[in-house]
């Protein structure tokens, strides 16, 4: 996609016009302020995450009439080469890294061209922050970090 998407075609990080920086991987607070995902969006990639964690009392957070969006696709497989490609050169900064060194650990559905997952690598030792609730919206995470749930964009790729 050789578009280019920011006047001038200067760094696509640098974001001091207010437009938005093209990274590969977003955290849920960033996807929901530039309105990418919704509220019951939100509560959708909630209800998968609290699911994978096993975590007990989680759903009391949610509407007691909630159904969540069912994933489509039904896994990643089809963009699982570009996400890893991405984190690998935009988020990690490891160009030439193995796919092998990347983990998707999770994936909590597709929300129009965002992707819900948890992405980490074996290449850095991170030491994360756990909140123990995290708000977005009206939507409540327990045990988050921002480093947990990414959102891969797919129409942002350059």
């Amino acid at each position: 996609m050789g578009a280019c998407l920011f006047s001038g075609c200067g760094n696509p990080n640098d974001n001091s016009d207010g437009s938005i920086p093209i990274k590969g991987l977003y955290t849920l607070d960033e996807a929901y302020q530039y309105g990418w995902i919704t509220e019951s969006d939100l509560q959708s990639i909630a209800y998968y995450y609290h699911e994978h964690r096993h975590e007990e009392d989680w759903d009391k957070l949610l509407p007691d009439d909630f159904t969540p969006k069912q994933k489509d696709p039904e896994t990643l497989e089809e963009f699982e080469t570009q996400i890893k490609t991405d984190y690998l050169n935009k988020v990690i900064n490891v160009p030439n890294g193995s796919f092998d060194q990347v983990d998707l650990y999770a994936y909590y559905g597709a929300y129009y061209d965002c992707f819900a997952i948890e992405i980490t690598d074996t290449y850095f030792l991170y030491d994360y922050l756990i909140e123990p609730e995290h708000k977005i919206g009206n939507v409540t995470f327990l045990r988050y970090s921002n480093a947990f749930v990414r959102i891969w964009k797919k129409d942002l790729q350059y």
